[in-house]
């Protein structure tokens, strides 16, 4: 129900069911494991780091979705007259909120643009959102990446962007960071030398 207690009406679910459940709940978290790909691809001492000390994945995870935020931004509407960084903001007026944009803002990240399994609040992004807009699905979407990662680092010794394949693209969109394309070479360990990808 809304703050006034009015439910949400039919239209307004199937929307809700539709963005959560198909988009939210799915595109989101396979973009954000084939960029943790990509990133594992141009980082090898990362791979290294993380095989040795695998209690870090979910450092990396929350690293992931701080630099290649699925989600970008979000609409949202001021409820109030304000002032934002010197801008005027009317009551009702209309904001695209770009978490891609505050997830790397220098100075809350220091050294923001690199991958750091270090950082003293690794989930401190904006990744899903905060307070009442979080996003419902945050929980569930951590641990499958952290279990996508432990499974592929268990599988795999190296991770190699492929040289005879073009470069990674994003797709272009306003909204989301989904690579359209992503080559990789996957190198199995000694321990898994029959696997094959």
């Amino acid at each position: 129900r809304d703050a006034d207690g009015s439910a949400f009406d039919l239209q307004e679910l199937l929307t809700i069911i539709t963005i959560d459940l198909l988009a939210s709940g799915n595109e989101t978290t396979t973009a954000a494991i084939g960029s943790g790909v990509r990133l594992l691809a141009e980082s090898p001492g990362t791979v290294r780091e993380l095989r040795e000390r695998p209690e870090l994945v979910s450092h990396f995870v929350e690293e992931i979705l701080r630099l290649e935020s699925p989600a970008q931004g979000m609409f949202r509407r001021c409820t109030e007259a304000t002032q934002l960084g010197g801008v005027q903001l009317e009551r009702d007026a209309l904001l695209n909120v770009r978490f891609g944009a505050a997830n790397r803002d220098e100075g809350r990240y220091p050294s923001s643009e690199a991958l750091d399994l270090h950082r003293s609040k690794p989930g401190s992004h904006l990744a899903f959102g905060m307070g009442r807009h979080v996003c419902v699905g945050a929980a569930l979407a951590r641990q499958e990446l952290v279990s996508a990662f432990i499974e592929l680092l268990r599988r795999y010794e190296r991770f190699e962007l492929n040289p005879h394949k073009p470069a990674p693209v994003y797709q272009p969109s306003f909204f989301g960071r989904n690579l359209e394309r992503l080559d990789v070479l996957l190198c199995p360990g000694s321990a898994t030398a029959g696997n094959t990808s």
